[in-house]
């Protein structure tokens, strides 16, 4: 199923990552994932939901760690 003013493409994009990036990080990466669904999937911007959620590294099981114990190759706070 999906909205009247939306197509069978209609699709919810949830994004779930550790916290710690500035706004205009999310907000271009945001932007990156629309143009590409626009330019590379032909899709109509109608279509999309983009959702942005940061969620602390300690509340993340991630490889029978906690997230908070990883070491992490990259940088978060960007």
């Amino acid at each position: 199923m999906y909205p009247a003013d939306r197509s069978s493409r209609y699709t919810i994009l949830e994004l779930q990552m550790f916290d710690g990036r500035r706004a205009d990080t999310r907000h271009a990466l945001i932007r990156d994932l629309q143009r590409r669904w626009v330019d590379d999937l032909k899709g109509d911007p109608a279509d999309l939901e983009i959702i942005v959620m940061q969620t602390p590294a300690e509340q993340w099981g991630i490889r029978g760690r906690l997230g908070h114990e990883l070491t992490l190759n990259y940088e978060v706070n960007v």
